[in-house]
């Protein structure tokens, strides 16, 4: 049986479904970047490799080698990456292929999450009140998990915040 490595959610109904990623379509894919012509990512014909691999889409290719790409920072991010990253949303707004272009060791989802969820400056990053809880269990009968829709009534709060919230609050009640 081959290792299961990763399941990759999206159905494409142009090709046979294979979800999950095996160690050696991983080895695959790692060879073809190496030995490609072009090393820039946005040059590569991500639709010629899919082809090799006939269950996974030319997307799938691409998003898989954001995930195992050796070359990518996984974990906590350093207070230098943090100030490089807010000076680079200073200077070219939320355009984030192009930051990751200078943040070469992060990926664009890495990025994008960094700073919406921890580092814009008009997130509130203070303790939950009172109020907010009880605001937040309202909107979860009402909206159930659809955490997007939080964010019109919580503005200030990160949708990841207010989902741990959520999930804390439930917790506790439980005990």
């Amino acid at each position: 049986m081959k290792d299961r490595i990763f399941i990759i959610r999206k159905i494409n109904k142009n090709k046979p479904l294979n979800k999950i990623w095996t160690k050696e379509e991983d080895f695959l894919l790692l060879n073809f970047i190496e030995n490609s012509k072009s090393k820039k990512m946005s040059r590569l014909n991500w639709k010629n490799f899919s082809n090799i691999l006939i269950t996974k889409t030319n997307h799938q290719c691409y998003k898989r080698y954001d995930t195992i790409n050796p070359k990518l920072k996984k974990g906590r991010w350093t207070h230098f990456e943090d100030e490089l990253l807010k000076k680079s949303v200073n200077l070219f707004g939320k355009s984030w292929s192009l930051i990751s272009k200078l943040i070469k060791i992060r990926s664009e989802k890495q990025i994008k999450n960094r700073y919406e969820n921890y580092l814009d400056p008009k997130l509130d990053l203070d303790k939950f009140k009172s109020e907010e809880d009880s605001l937040i269990l309202n909107i979860h009968e009402k909206f159930g998990n659809k955490w997007s829709k939080y964010s019109k009534y919580l503005p200030n709060r990160s949708i990841k915040n207010i989902k741990r919230r959520y999930l804390r609050i439930k917790n506790l009640n439980q005990l």
